[in-house]
């Protein structure tokens, strides 16, 4: 469960996401998949997120715009995918996204944006807003990375 970061348009919004491993880990990396509904211009409609450092090592000759150095290294972690999300989520890459719908509207009409991301902000969870907004605070950092820390998918290192 990642919390939406604050003062971001996913404040206050509790989403589940799920950490798969891959047999060669940690040589290659995990792929991430949000379980909740999400609306963002580096997550797929299934909801695969589509970051950097994701992607496995090395030089992508169809990606110039990702360096070898942004990409997944053995030496990365569960903590940096989880603040490497965090950040995707504070700041979204309209310039190459996964979800060309979710681009074009975040690029294009911010407000709509905002509108369709608290639309499908799982807020739902608790059942209304307020109760959001009061859970949210009492949650420090270190919690925020433990619950997505123990929502990894059975399999994983974490166990």
């Amino acid at each position: 469960m990642l919390v939406g970061p604050p003062d971001t348009m996913f404040e206050g919004g509790f989403f589940k996401a799920q950490l798969d491993f891959p047999p060669d880990f940690p040589n290659m990396p995990p792929e991430m998949t949000f379980k909740s509904e999400m609306w963002h211009p580096n997550v797929y409609e299934d909801g695969k997120v589509c970051i950097s450092i994701l992607h496995p090592p090395g030089e992508d000759q169809f990606n110039s715009q990702e360096t070898a150095e942004e990409r997944w290294r053995p030496i990365l972690g569960v903590e940096q995918i989880i603040v490497s999300v965090m950040s995707m989520l504070s700041d979204p890459n309209g310039e190459s996204p996964a979800n060309i719908d979710a681009g074009v509207q975040f690029r294009d009409d911010r407000a709509a944006f905002k509108k369709r991301v608290r639309q499908v902000s799982p807020c739902a969870h608790f059942g209304d807003a307020a109760a959001c907004r009061f859970i949210y605070p009492l949650l420090s950092h270190t919690s925020r990375l433990l619950l997505a820390h123990f929502s990894c998918s059975s399999g994983g290192p974490e166990e």
